[in-house]
Formats: structure tokens, sequence, C-alpha cells
């Protein structure tokens, strides 16, 4: 929970609850769910303010010997409409992180599905600008290019699951002890107690220590014998 002060009594708030993590499953996918109907909407009120400031796109048939029929088409295309709804996606996409970053659960799984879907729509704008800029139809680049983007969600797939079944180093590249908080993901180098000055949460040091997911730690906690042999030998010594 948030830190408070003494005496004090701070009245309910959806955008603290959030920063501090304390938001649960159901509200966040609802802001997530509002989140993009709101960026969708504002793409669409940009087409059509666009669609008023630009010219129309005039054509003339000809229907007979000395008749010619005009018509007025709206300027707005497929690859405009195209762009203001990538541009929503990635909108959408940074609103996420926003969501759903303070959520303790399933974090490494939160963010792999986010990488996931920045890389499938950095591949898709990208093959929307080849098809768009190219010359040629460019059909060699966009195959490519989703096979890149195909390579790459892999890649981060696989290391997210390497990461989460081997556990973090107990020490980062700076020879520090890597110490995050368990609730919000905040960084606890260098403090000297085991209250997470971001979200409020306090922790005994051995529950500190269990829960941050060290290789060994993991190990540890997966092979309960080897936990209580050990515990046993510690108290015979």
């Amino acid at each position: 929970m948030c830190p408070t002060i003494a005496g004090t009594e701070e009245r309910a708030s959806l955008w603290r609850d959030l920063r501090c993590g304390e938001v649960g499953l159901l509200p966040r996918l609802a802001l997530s769910l509002v989140a993009a109907l709101a960026l969708i909407a504002i793409a669409v009120l940009v087409l059509a303010m666009a669609e008023v400031l630009m010219a129309p796109v005039i054509r003339s048939y000809s229907v007979g010997p000395n008749s010619v029929r005009t018509y007025a088409y709206s300027p707005i295309s497929d690859k405009h409409i195209a762009i203001a709804m990538s541009g929503a996606t990635v909108l959408w996409l940074v609103s996420l992180i926003r969501i759903w970053g303070t959520y303790p659960r399933f974090r490494n799984v939160l963010r792999t599905v986010f990488g996931v879907l920045a890389i499938s729509v950095a591949t898709i704008m990208l093959c929307m600008l080849l098809a768009n800029t190219m010359p040629f139809e460019g059909g060699f680049l966009i195959v490519a290019c989703i096979l890149g983007g195909i390579g790459g969600s892999i890649l981060l797939v696989t290391a997210v699951a390497y990461r989460v079944r081997r556990g973090k180093n107990v020490f980062t590249a700076e020879g520090h002890v890597n110490v995050n908080c368990p609730s919000c993901g905040y960084s606890m180098v260098g403090l000297e107690q085991s209250r997470c000055p971001e979200c409020g949460s306090q922790y005994t040091l051995d529950e500190l220590i269990r829960r941050q997911d060290y290789a060994n730690v993991k190990r540890l906690n997966a092979d309960p014998a080897r936990t209580a042999l050990q515990a046993n030998a510690s108290g015979d010594a």
C-alpha cells in the first residue's frame, strides 16, 4: 500500500491506487478498454478534422458524347486511416504500460505480452511504409519484415522464459545486491530499511530475500526437502 502521513486521511483515488499497485485485475481491464476506446475516438476525430481541412478529390466521368458527370470524394484514403489507427495503437501500448506496470501478479507475462504487441505493431507499420513508399511491390522486403517480427517475438519469449526459469542474479553489473520490491518492482538498492518508498509495502528481511526470485533461492523454493535438510544441518551445527 502507499505510505501515508501519520494522523492524516487521504481520499481514495483510482489514479493514486493505480500508481501504488493497489488496483486489482478488473479495474485495470476496464481502464485498458476505456483507453482503447478513447484513443480510437481521438483518431477518428483527427481524421474528421483532416477531411474538413483537406481539399476533396474531384473526378469526372464521361457519361455520353457531350455529358460529363463530376463527383467529389473524401480525401481520406485507406493509408490515412491505417496511419491514424497505428498511432492510436502505439499510444494504447504506452497507456497499457502505465496501467499494468504496477500490477504485482504475472509481471513477466504482462511484459512479454506488451513486448510482443509492440513488435507486432512495429512490424505492421514498417510493412505499410514499405508497401506505400517503394516504387515496386516490395514483396520480398515485406516478407523479410514479417519474418523478422516473428523472429523477434520468439526471441523475446525465449529470453523471458529463460530468465523466469533461471532466476535473476544476486548482484547487479555495478556490484550492488540486486533487491527490488516484490509488489511494485521498485529498486531497493542502498535502502536502510525493508519498506518500499514507492508503494509503502513492508517486508521482513527473510521474506524480502525469498521473494527476490534469485537463482539459488528459486532452486531452494522448488525443493522443500533440500530446504528442510539444510535447516536441520544448520540446527545441528
